[in-house]
């Protein structure tokens, strides 16, 4: 009896650490500067690609540094005109295969009362981040390459 406690013991601590070495690994492939190549807008049975929709240019890029640091510059370039730019910043964490995003200053996202985002990692390879919005009902598919 005594052996299958200890047993059960052993392979539950053989699963946290086994968890815990996937966000150490998801951490270290996650850093970096990433453009965002897609970004897929599902709401019931549609599906909107934003760049595809957008009269302006877009580019998107989200670069998390070695210190839980990160920033989301966002820019939107019309045919004519200057180029609006915006960036974000915060920090982010890997807990139970979601990314989360804690933003520090933000009006836009301040003035709706949030400060935070979930993403599930769908994929995360050296030079492919596949993301899914987790926080409401739109399902959003971030798609990037470093």
């Amino acid at each position: 009896m005594k052996l299958n406690v200890f047993a059960l013991i052993a392979l539950v601590g053989m699963l946290g650490l086994t968890s815990c070495n996937k966000e150490k690994q998801q951490e270290k492939k996650i850093v970096g500067t990433w453009n965002i190549q897609t970004a897929m807008y599902t709401v019931g049975e549609t599906t909107v690609d934003l760049f595809a929709e957008s009269e302006e240019e877009i580019t998107l890029n989200y670069k998390f540094v070695d210190d839980n640091q990160f920033e989301i510059e966002y820019t939107e370039t019309p045919t004519e005109g200057e180029p609006t730019v915006e960036n974000l910043r915060g920090t982010w964490d890997i807990l139970d295969e979601q990314l989360i995003l804690d933003y520090e200053g933000s009006e836009a996202l301040l003035n709706a009362g949030e400060t935070s985002e979930t993403y599930e990692i769908v994929e995360l390879k050296k030079s492919d981040l596949k993301l899914k919005f987790a926080n409401t009902e739109l399902t959003v598919d971030l798609t990037a390459t470093k």
